[in-house]
């Protein structure tokens, strides 16, 4: 008995026929053709198939393959090409039938080429087209301001893609105006609203705080990482991707007449902190001889403790008492 790879492109609507239904339209191809095809020998025989890499719905290819057994010693491969081109529906063309040298179940990898030219098109037309709203603003317009001051214009994605010189100056001079006031708000040492008042607590419990966070993070010696190379890339871009949505929301609530960069707040990035620890962890120039998260764990208990009682304390000097 021999195996048989057939292999065929597929191509146009014939892309759309899923899996199991190219299974059946396989099987009705086959029996149609009248080639000496092996059948199962169960109560209800069938051909026996395998597919190679399977594609997904939608998707072209140039080179599929199934494979059949035929019980024939010298089968014609090429009348066998011919008669299943014959036959084939529209978009689906055998293109070579042989024997296998390698059986399905051994091939490791296919190669796929994807090209979405009609997409990139259009992602490269709204991008354009979204350089161009909004950003072109004419003196007149730069001067509107609601009844406090404020621009009515804010840094969105069409002014930033127009006024990208002045969108680099709010930043540098937003990180060294802000960026202490960040790190408080992600520590928790920076209580009430920011923006409507704020109480800020000693310096030194911030220092606390982030001495016990680094020395929990900081790795043992011989403690293998708990994040392996790829893994430590792959956190590496969540935490810029979130800082970046983080400082493009805020842009985009930020008027065009302001000097720096208006509402975001170190808690925003709460969520990443333990993946900035994780991957502090992994870090080997540095390591400890002993594990100091206990000890990490208490002085940031203290430390938060700390920080609640003497919130509490400006808090109640600031409110008036009634």
């Amino acid at each position: 008995m021999i195996t048989v790879r057939i292999s065929f492109e597929k191509k146009n609507e014939a892309s759309y026929i899923s899996l199991l239904d190219l299974q059946r339209v396989m099987q009705r191809v086959l029996k149609r053709s009248g080639l000496p095809v092996w059948h199962t020998l169960g109560f209800n025989p069938h051909i026996y198939m395998t597919f190679a890499c399977p594609l997904s719905l939608g998707q072209e290819s140039e080179c599929e393959c199934v494979d059949v057994k035929t019980e024939a010693e010298a089968p014609d491969f090429a009348q066998w090409q011919t008669a299943l081109n014959a036959i084939m529906p529209a978009g689906i063309h055998v293109t070579r039938v042989a024997p296998v040298e390698m059986k399905a179940d051994s091939i490791a990898f296919a190669c796929y080429r994807i090209s979405y030219p009609a997409a990139a098109a259009a992602v490269l037309g709204g991008v354009f087209a979204l350089s161009r709203m909004g950003g072109g603003l004419d003196p007149d317009q730069l001067l509107m301001t609601n009844p406090n001051g404020d621009s009515i214009w804010t840094f969105s994605l069409g002014y930033i893609c127009r006024n990208l010189p002045a969108t680099a100056k709010l930043l540098l001079r937003t990180i060294p105006e802000q960026g202490a006031l960040w790190l408080q708000g992600v520590l928790g040492t920076t209580l009430g609203e920011p923006i409507v008042y704020r109480l800020d607590v000693s310096w030194l419990l911030g220092v606390g705080l982030v001495l016990a966070l680094l020395a929990a993070a900081m790795p043992v010696q011989g403690e293998q990482p708990l994040l392996g190379r790829h893994a430590a890339w792959g956190t590496a871009g969540i935490i810029l991707c979130v800082a970046a949505a983080s400082l493009v929301v805020a842009l985009n609530w930020t008027p065009i007449n302001y000097q720096t960069l208006f509402g975001l707040q170190g808690r925003y990035w709460l969520p990443v902190l333990p993946l900035a620890l994780v991957l502090c962890k992994r870090a080997g120039n540095i390591s400890l001889r002993r594990n100091a998260s206990r000890g990490a764990a208490l002085a940031v208990t203290a430390c938060t403790l700390l920080t609640l009682l003497q919130g509490f304390g400006l808090y109640a000097s600031w409110q008036p008492v009634s």
